[in-house]
């Protein structure tokens, strides 16, 4: 296999993609109080290490909503500065 211009090998194996060789940062499911600016009322899910998935997330966010129906869901990552939100999400209450 030719190496591509930016030295990595072309091709679709999971060779050719970089590796990072940092940790990825916790991430959590939390249940907001109020709307999306809300305060955390209650950690829903926590993810560390390999666990981290955005995938993963990403259905858990949903699925979440779901099971709280009219409440909004957020997703936050530890940061240097501490917990940041960066996904929201609310469905509607059933039966609505």
């Amino acid at each position: 296999m030719a190496p591509a211009s930016n030295g990595v090998a072309s091709g679709n194996s999971s060779a050719s993609r970089p590796v990072s060789s940092s940790p990825r940062c916790p991430r959590r499911v939390v249940l907001l109080r109020g709307d999306e600016n809300g305060d955390v009322e209650q950690v829903l899910l926590e993810y560390q290490g390999a666990e981290v998935s955005g995938k993963r997330l990403h259905a858990d966010v949903q699925r979440l909503a779901d099971e709280h129906g009219g409440r909004f869901v957020a997703a936050e990552w530890l940061g240097p500065l501490g917990w940041t939100r960066f996904l929201w999400c609310r469905r509607p209450e059933r039966g609505s």
